[in-house]
């Protein structure tokens, strides 16, 4: 089965489980990636579809708005439009072309236009909440609005010999344009990255020159300059997708512009270069040529900006809304080509770290490779699932980094392929945005699922990575029992509530139904001074069913109030579900209704945080042995670490005698020990 087929089988098969169309289905699937790999901010769904009184068709299946600081006092709004495309009946691969794309931009663009007219909200015959907030919203929002964006998913191959996307203004706005296609998604999900070819002969004219400054078998350094109006097209064409993932998440949690930079560039652009610190970059090859003036760059493959974000940003934003000229603009370059993947790993986080560790970035920003997400993934590697009554116990799977489940099954044989899919099912992957919505659903945070994967998961960590910094113990195998059993609750009520009655009676806003219907249920046990007793649902590894339907029979009610949001704040319940005042005033006291019969569902505060203080206290503890034991899987990157040890000036006779040891598996008294230290070094680097 070709994996276009396998992917279309795999969404109509969750439409029906879920109770979701297929193109639901589809712009969920297409809108994770979209968002992962920089395109925009968490996408809302919605579905509009019409013809303009000329007969042109109007498409829209999904939209966001992001404000951002802007320069003298004002407020800027980015808007995102968002057309699927997706062809169910394909049995394999198909090519579109630039006309046809053309085709697909002119339909969101017509819908754009025309749901930002007054009219548009004063037709009766449009139903859909989701295009209606989106009017209203831009509406709202109108005087303030700096760019749109519109973007096409498609499960086809976009194949063009033009150079770059391009669509016309709408009302007067700055629009852009990007795609999503099927081998873009499929190489996204299946490694975690899609890499940005960058021709400096298209994008500067010519050739740039530069000075190599260092190079060793890691990484070759380079300083080069680059006019503005070029970093401003780059970023126009591409996004945050030139930015490293942790300064993108850094950029969309406090969307501003620099208003020191844009000050420069509209009185003192002669002393931008002075005074700007410029970009520091890294990719993964580069070409290069030697010409009468010296070394000259020519091609760049997956360029990432890893400091200077803001400074890429606020040109932009500088010329499109400010109308200032960045003519004779120069920005400094530090350019690193990271000599391999393995290098690519250790490296580019450290330059991220370290290149910003003069500006406001924290540490706490810097989030995807802090150290505890390193051990939510031991951890739940490590946990041993109850067998219960079966022959074959499936194992639970932590995605640290998009990719890699996949990568389990890559380049196995079929009997192998088939094997691992038993022991890793796919219903026992949880990815890291996942954990979050789970984890913050139990600590009575829904308003912050509602906001969407990226922002949700950038709150969890910043929680995760303070309680981890004051005790490397946190995160253990209790914690991550803990949060396996909060991940079967939450999907096993997902799917309860999608066969409800009550719910196909009245589709939409599941996912903000569920998230709230925990919360409201973590409230009740919390009057109480209990908790819900994750380590039942853990052991039997599944809800207890008299809970399950107590809360299916409840979710009515909390869905209710979400899908009737008090109009003089909010008209749309996904915009009202966003809102922490949502929670604080209108669930929360759904609580109280909750019947005390649940309580035996419950478990005393006491006694979990008995459970949680014995598992950190027995990882702290745990012997030599089974140190060692547990750091056998690390032999297959002995050469990074070792790398890692020699440069920081760390690495002893001792620990390449320990090193020599573990890799021919023969254990010695204290090996564990030297091991688990040097390790975690590594990883917390």
């Amino acid at each position: 089965m070709s994996e276009l087929v396998e992917e279309t089988k795999g969404i109509q098969e969750e439409a029906l489980i879920r109770g979701l169309t297929p193109l639901q289905v589809f712009f969920e699937r297409y809108s994770e990636v979209s968002t992962e790999r920089g395109d925009g901010p968490d996408f809302d769904s919605c579905f509009f579809r019409g013809k303009t009184s000329r007969g042109g068709s109007m498409r829209l299946d999904g939209w966001a708005l992001e404000t951002f600081e802007a320069g003298r006092g004002k407020k800027g709004v980015n808007a995102y439009a968002i057309g699927c495309f997706f062809d169910s009946e394909l049995t394999d691969t198909n090519v579109i072309g630039a006309q046809e794309i053309d085709k697909c931009f002119s339909e969101i663009s017509r819908a754009v236009d025309y749901i930002s007219r007054d009219e548009f909200l004063s037709n009766s015959e449009i139903t859909d909440e989701g295009v209606l907030e989106f009017a209203f919203q831009l509406k709202e929002t109108a005087d303030k609005l700096a760019s749109i964006k519109l973007l096409v998913f498609s499960n086809s191959i976009f194949e063009t010999q033009r150079k770059s996307l391009s669509v016309g203004d709408i009302n007067g706005v700055s629009t852009k344009a990007a795609v999503l296609d099927w081998g873009e998604y499929l190489t996204f999900s299946t490694t975690g990255s899609d890499p940005i070819v960058i021709d400096l002969h298209e994008a500067v004219g010519a050739p740039v020159p530069c000075i190599k400054t260092t190079s060793n078998s890691e990484v070759s350094s380079y300083l080069l300059a680059l006019d503005g109006n070029v970093i401003a097209d780059l970023f126009f064409q591409y996004d945050n997708r030139l930015l490293e993932s942790n300064v993108r998440t850094y950029l969309q949690a406090r969307t501003q512009t620099n208003k020191g930079i844009l000050k420069t560039v509209e009185e003192e652009p002669h002393l931008f270069f002075a005074y700007n610190n410029g970009i520091t970059a890294t990719a993964s090859a580069a070409e290069f040529v030697e010409s009468q003036r010296g070394l000259e760059l020519v091609e760049l493959t997956d360029l990432q900006i890893v400091n200077g974000g803001q400074t890429t940003a606020s040109l932009l934003y500088a010329r499109e809304q400010n109308h200032s000229s960045l003519d004779g603009i120069k920005v400094q370059v530090k350019l690193n080509i990271i000599a391999d993947d393995s290098s690519n790993e250790s490296l580019v986080p450290n330059i991220s770290k370290y290149s910003n560790s003069q500006n406001k970035v924290s540490e706490a920003d810097l989030v995807s490779n802090h150290a505890f997400q390193s051990d939510i993934e031991r951890v739940v590697k490590n946990l041993t699932t109850p067998k219960l009554d079966r022959l074959i116990v499936p194992n639970w799977f932590y995605e640290r980094a998009r990719g890699q489940y996949n990568s389990l099954f890559a380049y196995k044989r079929a009997g192998e392929r088939d094997r691992l899919k038993i022991l890793y099912p796919k219903d026992h992957n949880i990815s890291k945005t996942d954990l979050a919505k789970f984890y913050m659903s139990v600590e009575r945070q829904p308003h912050w699922v509602a906001k969407g994967a990226q922002k949700c998961f950038l709150e969890f960590s910043k929680l995760t990575a303070a309680a981890h910094s004051k005790n490397k113990s946190y995160i253990n195998e209790a914690w991550a029992q803990d949060v396996v059993a909060r991940a079967i609750l939450f999907r096993e009520l997902d799917s309860a509530i999608a066969k409800a009655d009550w719910y196909k009676a009245d589709r939409g806003f599941k996912s903000q139904i569920v998230t709230y219907t925990v919360a409201a249920l973590s409230e009740f046990y919390r009057q109480r001074n209990l908790v819900i007793d994750t380590q039942d649902i853990w052991l039997s590894q599944q809800t207890p069913l008299q809970l399950l339907n107590i809360l299916v029979d409840f979710a009515y009610a909390v869905g209710r109030v979400i899908k009737d949001p008090p109009t003089e704040k909010v008209r749309n319940p996904g915009e009202f579900a966003k809102a922490a005042y949502c929670w604080n005033i209108y669930v929360s006291p759904l609580a109280d209704e909750l019947d005390e019969y649940l309580t035996r569902f419950g478990m005393a505060k006491s006694e979990w945080n008995d459970w949680m203080q014995q598992s950190q206290e027995s990882q702290a503890t745990v012997t030599d042995i089974k140190l060692w034991e547990e750091h056998l899987i690390i032999t297959s990157e002995l050469k990074e670490v070792v790398a890692f040890l020699k440069r920081t000036d760390l690495y002893t006779r001792e620990i390449d005698r320990a090193f020599s040891r573990l890799f021919k598996s023969r254990y010695e008294d204290g090996d564990g020990k030297i091991i688990a230290e040097v390790y975690g070094k590594y990883q917390a680097a």
